[in-house]
């Protein structure tokens, strides 16, 4: 009988350590499956949730480049040139004959004030005088100084010569006139624009003076 109860006293007392192996074993296998969750909770933040500290931030959008705009001490040795056409007559002793061409210009402006350029020309003239009726080809040329006031009004003076239909001539060239759309180029320091000119030149023609009065459109680079 005695040995009957120490038998189930022993059966007992190992039933009671499988059971204690088995509710540790238990909670070891638990323990990382809730380390995991706690991880994927702190992973995924709720709305409004800081970003990690370590996270880059946003890029800030590149600043567009501010339009160019000309400041009061931009002034520098530049390229002058331009294009015009027009039309106007040639005049000595109260007889006068039409004339249309085209003048062009070539040269630098030395600073926004003073400009130095070549002023080609070529055209045409005809009409009656005394009854005659004549047609004929002007081809010329002068060297220019010219002055702009305001960045729109012009005057310039020069001379030159060329050749009136067969005789040659020597030219004094008077100009003035304006630029009424004008803007500046991408470097804030060229002008550019529409030109309107009155030009006036006295033709020397064997020992004659030949006024020639025109006026002219064209497109101005400054």
């Amino acid at each position: 009988m005695t040995h009957m109860w120490m038998r189930l006293a022993s059966a007992s007392a190992l039933g009671m350590s499988l059971s204690i192996v088995s509710v540790a074993a238990y909670a070891d296998d638990d323990a990382p499956s809730a380390a995991a969750d706690g991880t994927a909770a702190d992973a995924a933040p709720g709305d409004g949730a800081a970003a990690p500290a370590g996270a880059p931030a946003a890029a800030a959008p590149a600043d567009q480049p501010a339009a160019k705009v000309k400041d009061s001490d931009d002034d520098e040795v530049r390229f002058r040139g331009g294009i015009s056409g027009g039309g106007g007559g040639i005049f000595l002793n109260g007889y006068g004959l039409g004339l249309g061409g085209v003048d062009g210009r070539l040269g630098v402006q030395l600073m926004d004030l003073i400009g130095i350029y070549v002023q080609p020309q070529l055209g045409i003239y005809g009409g009656s005088i005394g009854g005659a009726t004549g047609i004929g080809g002007l081809i010329g040329g002068s060297a220019v100084v010219d002055f702009t006031f305001i960045d729109q009004l012009f005057v310039g003076v020069g001379g030159g010569g060329g050749i009136l239909n067969n005789p040659a001539f020597g030219e004094v060239h008077f100009r003035a006139g304006g630029y009424p759309l004008m803007g500046f180029g991408e470097d804030g320091i060229i002008r550019k624009g529409l030109m309107l000119s009155a030009d006036v030149r006295l033709f020397f023609v064997s020992g004659t003076v030949l006024v020639s009065p025109t006026a002219s459109i064209g497109y101005e680079v400054f």
